[in-house]
């Protein structure tokens, strides 16, 4: 649009203007496809390998577990509640929306506000319940704890979504918690305030010791002592100078905290001084310790 007005202004002839709108049109078009929708803003930073989705950095999001930063503690309502009821709990609740579990403690659905709204627009009685204005099971989206938030957050974008009730994978119908905005902000703010001390961490160890630092790579097994266990809870027992990087779980690359539960299968990325390699694999191996492989 800028183009078109700067040109018509220079020229100030009326007969360029669909030539001029069409070209430009054109040339957005072949743009988008050749940059694959980045800007000239966003191109530079992703060709230094940072990746903006709505402003935020998709690496960075796509590194952080779901399960890491819900809110477990959920408030919840049920279907046979009548619209008053459903009313006083939201007058006492800072949520906008409230999952919905049956009498076996089982997800029916969800309820939001605008739910509540739309049927005292429709003057529906006072009796009816949470089962005919909510939103059942069948056309639910859903979140997974092992999925990570870039996943869920392109699923929430495009849909206007606020919050999504996060179920097992084993047992879609048991709930777990509840994924917010609120969270994914949280989540995206400590995600990068990680990623900087990891970097000042790694650069540091480097610039300490550059020729007697190294990074591991290796994959953990059922039976070694690190799986289950936290960050936090292998920190007492690992050398001073051992900085866990990155874990890779099912293709996708997972920044660690200290709350990050290590599994069976992930392969993990640590760099640390070359004379504690021992000391590394014998606190995540125990007695199956093997050699890791180096780069």
């Amino acid at each position: 649009m800028t183009a078109i007005l700067i040109l018509f202004e220079l020229t100030g002839d009326y007969r360029i203007i669909l030539p001029l709108m069409f070209t430009t049109v054109v040339a957005t078009l072949v743009a988008r496809r050749l940059l694959q929708g980045e800007s000239i803003y966003t191109l530079k930073l992703t060709r230094r390998g940072i990746h903006l989705h709505g402003g935020m950095d998709v690496d960075v999001m796509h590194g952080v577990l779901v399960g890491d930063v819900m809110t477990r503690e959920v408030d919840v309502v049920f279907p046979e509640m009548t619209i008053v009821e459903l009313s006083d709990a939201f007058r006492h609740s800072r949520y906008r929306g409230f999952p919905v579990l049956d009498e076996e403690g089982r997800l029916w659905g969800v309820v939001t506000v605008t739910d509540l709204e739309a049927a005292v627009d429709r003057n529906l009685p006072r009796a009816t319940t949470v089962s005919e204005i909510g939103t059942p099971f069948e056309r639910l989206v859903i979140a997974y704890p092992d999925e990570t938030i870039g996943d869920v957050l392109l699923r929430m974008g495009p849909r206007g979504l606020r919050r999504l009730p996060v179920v097992s994978r084993d047992d879609p119908r048991r709930l777990v918690g509840l994924i917010s905005r609120v969270d994914i902000i949280r989540a995206y703010s400590v995600a990068l305030t990680h990623r900087a001390e990891l970097q000042h961490r790694v650069r540091r160890l480097g610039m300490r010791a550059p020729e007697h630092a190294e990074y591991l790579d290796f994959i953990l097994t059922p039976r070694d002592y690190a799986v289950g266990r936290t960050p936090i809870e292998l920190r007492e027992l690992m050398p001073t100078d051992c900085i866990l990087v990155s874990i890779e779980r099912h293709g996708q690359v997972i920044i660690p905290h200290g709350h990050t539960v290590l599994q069976a299968g992930d392969r993990i990325t640590v760099f640390t001084r070359s004379d504690v390699v021992g000391d590394v694999l014998s606190t995540l191996r125990g007695a199956h310790a093997r050699e890791p492989t180096t780069s």
